[in-house]
């Protein structure tokens, strides 16, 4: 049975304490222990916080539970776009409540993968919202 993004955050904070963990990714204690017992579900800026944290581990993992836990030295050496994935997350947000929509944290987990590999590749990175709206219709 795969874990939940719960235990993998309570996994990817390793040795660190709560307290220690919750400093580095920029939360207060009390909200990681919420996150660790499932109490609370993070938000995608919260997941790239602990990748920007923990680079070793594979996005894929944390966010929907995919095998390996570790990314090889090969994809270490990209570097991940952080604006870039920022953006992203931000226009999803902003086209869901335009649209009145919803989407659960794993299609959005997805939503965000399948965006920053679509514009990660392009030389302009600037967010095509007409892009984003249409895959979030899909998604719906």
């Amino acid at each position: 049975m795969k874990m939940s993004v719960a235990e993998r955050i309570k996994q990817a904070r390793g040795a660190d304490s709560q307290e220690e963990f919750s400093e580095k990714i920029g939360i207060h204690k009390t909200t990681l222990g919420r996150i660790e017992r499932g109490e609370r579900v993070p938000d995608q800026v919260l997941l790239a916080r602990i990748l920007e944290v923990r680079p070793e581990l594979s996005p894929a993992w944390l966010l929907i539970g995919e095998e390996p836990a570790e990314r090889t030295k090969e994809i270490l050496n990209r570097s991940i776009d952080y604006l870039l994935l920022q953006n992203i997350v931000v226009a999803i947000e902003e086209i869901l409540v335009s649209l009145n929509e919803s989407l659960s944290p794993i299609k959005k987990a997805q939503l965000i993968t399948t965006l920053y590999k679509i514009f990660s590749e392009r030389e302009e990175k600037e967010i095509d919202k007409e892009v984003v709206a249409n895959l979030i219709r899909l998604a719906s």
